[in-house]
């Protein structure tokens, strides 16, 4: 999927006349697919891993500036919401695990490519909200919630539109800090794929 956004912001850029605006303040939105995988560590018992799948969708702003002819540098802040959900079932018992909003803040160096594209990468630290529950014989026997901090690194293309507007393709992986949910130790990672267009102030 990381391959077709690619591709898709390589043939805008082929196409595209419209000079790269990448100095200022920016606002901009992105949907894709995020896939979490957790793990679960019990004392004593079998450890298990579950992955699950969901949509995600964020909004952010941030500022960015060229400091050479074709380096960029920029800081974002954002906030997403996912409904990305974890199952397995561990004898009479089902376990789940749910991926529900977070925010953070990222540093984003770039690479000039052309006149109107650009490839960078994502640093950042994240904070997530996560939901565990466990029922038996159809009963909720336990349900919690936990903010989880993380670090998140990604790789992007980003190419313009118009004179402000950019459409942006970013991969972008996330491990979390591990945290005891009712004795069993659970550890997030996620992958996100998304899609997402940017508007630049003048």
């Amino acid at each position: 999927m990381f391959k077709k956004l690619i591709l898709a912001s390589a043939i805008l850029a082929a196409s595209s006349s419209v000079a790269f605006a990448a100095t200022g303040p920016y606002v901009g939105a992105s949907v894709g697919v995020n896939s979490g995988t957790f793990n679960l560590k019990n004392p004593g018992v079998a450890n298990y891993e579950l992955g699950g799948r969901g949509a995600i969708g964020n909004l952010f702003a941030g500022y960015g500036t060229l400091v050479s002819q074709s380096i960029y540098l920029g800081g974002e802040a954002f906030v997403d919401a996912t409904n990305t959900q974890s199952k397995t079932t561990i004898g009479s018992s089902k376990a789940t695990v749910n991926e529900r909003y977070g925010y953070g803040i990222s540093f984003i160096p770039g690479v000039m490519i052309s006149n109107d594209t650009m490839a960078y990468a994502r640093v950042g630290v994240v904070r997530s909200s996560f939901q565990a529950k466990s029922s038996a014989a159809g009963v909720s026997t336990y349900s919690k919630s936990k903010t989880l901090t993380g670090g998140q690194i990604g790789v992007g293309m980003q190419t313009s539109l118009t004179q402000n507007v950019d459409l942006r393709g970013e991969y972008d992986y996330t491990s979390y800090r591990s945290q005891k949910f009712a004795g069993t130790q659970v550890q997030p990672r996620t992958d996100a794929f998304t899609v997402g267009l940017i508007y630049k102030f003048d």
